[in-house]
């Protein structure tokens, strides 16, 4: 313990005070709140492992519609698994969450092993905050947590220097994390943590005037709120270039080859890949003599953690292909059998016409997956200004699309915490569909600038 900070309260005070933000702030409709048991809130914790609540709710309520236990997820195929996982990114989460099932199932017998932390933390995918959290989520036993979201308050409300990722400022965030978690009312603790650090303590934006601690938070009396945490050394990411065959039949369907088990996209379905035009070229005459190729689309660029993809969509028709194998397949654009995608290749799926190749240009430019993605700019349509952007799309499909182009981090993260403050003061239920309707519509409101639905704001006892 003599690496923890000083701590600014008693942990009983800390306590008391998140707790009461809690009750009247936090948040308890999630769907995997309800009916509680270590299989849906573990699906939970890793869905929300780099994405938002909001992104992961309609993707949690397929999968549990689809694997309503781990016996299902452990029976299913990893394309099946990762067709239902399209759209999250992270692919790895995906099909560790599929290798973890089976473990469970082959290994301790079907139920999740919560009363170890280190068995917990042993399958696969599984860190120590995750189990942490499967464990006090469903279970209510003391279990400590340190996901970002609670490293960013801790960090701020002691002002700890140093990237967290590093070694020795992690062993210091462990530690206050366990100087502060209580024996009881651990699963409000653990949540009100978690609430605390994505309504409140935002990264861009923090919201100090709603904040319970916001007398004793050292990075506030300092002004140094955006100091903390400190951010990741950056290094120059190197660019790799690729093509992707776009291969139409005379049916328009497209050819899509499965990666392999590990590596980028592992176990996803892609379009087959090349370095340069004489390896396609030379690939055609082998297995799709007679192929005809149309003028290549513009590049666009897709960024990952450790470097970024440009990608050169390569469009191509043939009539028959030689040495089709259990690794290809031909797929209609709109419908692609219920296999897990890489995420430029949903894209460039869905841009495509039917039996055309005079298809839109491609996905976005410099669409983002995997970790740690790029901070970049964006024109915000709500305070009319450059600002930091969103790092990838935070709903499904075309909305979060034009959402990421359009709406920045700041604008954004300031309607997740209106969002949730209407959810619980209007004790809104996210499974009703006329309730995610009544968001949707204060969701275009505010980003627009225009008048919404007000709720009261957090304020402090004796204010």
């Amino acid at each position: 313990m003599k690496e923890m900070p000083v701590p600014i309260l008693a942990p009983y005070l800390f306590q008391q005070r998140l707790l009461a933000w809690f009750a009247d702030h936090g948040r308890h409709e999630l769907p995997w709140q309800q009916a509680r048991t270590p299989y849906r809130v573990w699906v939970s914790e890793i869905m929300l492992q780099q994405t938002q609540v909001t992104t992961v709710i309609p993707y949690f309520e397929r999968f549990m519609a689809r694997f309503p236990d781990v016996q299902a997820l452990a029976e299913a195929s990893q394309d099946e698994v990762l067709h239902l996982w399209t759209g999250l990114g992270y692919y790895a989460r995906g099909r560790n969450l599929h290798k973890a099932a089976r473990v469970v199932m082959d290994e301790h017998g079907g139920a999740f092993p919560v009363h170890s932390l280190e068995a917990m933390a042993a399958l696969p995918g599984i860190g120590r905050s995750t189990a942490g959290a499967v464990i006090a989520q469903s279970t209510g036993e003391r279990a400590v947590i340190l996901d970002g979201n609670v490293k960013r308050v801790l960090t701020r409300l002691h002002a700890v220097a140093g990237w967290p990722g590093r070694p020795a400022v992690e062993r210091r965030l462990w530690a206050l994390a366990e100087h502060y978690t209580p024996h009881a009312q651990v699963v409000d603790f653990t949540q009100a943590m978690m609430d605390l650090g994505a309504t409140l303590c935002r990264r861009g934006s923090p919201d100090c005037g709603r904040c319970p601690f916001r007398d004793v938070c050292v990075a506030h009396a300092r002004g140094e709120e955006k100091r903390f945490p400190e951010s990741k050394p950056k290094k120059a990411l190197p660019t790799r270039e690729t093509l992707m065959l776009l291969l139409q039949d005379d049916k328009g369907r497209v050819l899509l080859e499965q990666r392999p088990p590990s590596g980028l996209w592992g176990g996803l379905w892609s379009l087959p890949q090349f370095d340069d035009h004489g390896d396609l070229e030379g690939w055609l005459d082998v297995h799709a003599p007679g192929a005809e190729l149309a003028p290549a689309r513009s590049p666009f660029t897709h960024v990952f953690s450790h470097f970024r993809l440009e990608i050169t969509p390569q469009p191509a028709r043939v009539t028959r292909l030689d040495a089709v194998s259990e690794q290809r397949r031909w797929v209609e654009p709109g419908r692609p059998d219920g296999i897990g995608l890489a995420a430029p290749v949903k894209g460039l799926l869905e841009s495509l016409a039917p039996f055309t190749l005079s298809a839109p240009q491609g996905p976005r430019p410099d669409s983002q997956e995997e970790e740690s993605p790029m901070s970049q700019t964006v024109f915000c349509r709500k305070y009319q200004q450059e600002l930091e952007a969103l790092p990838f799309p935070p709903l499904p499909g075309k909305k979060g699309q034009e959402i990421q182009a359009s709406v920045s981090r700041q604008a954004w993260e300031e309607w997740q915490a209106l969002q949730t403050r209407l959810i619980n003061e209007k004790h809104l239920n996210m499974l009703d569909p006329a309730s995610r309707e009544y968001l949707m519509e204060q969701m275009e409101r505010f980003l627009d600038n225009r008048e919404t639905d007000q709720a009261e704001g957090y304020v402090p006892r004796g204010e």
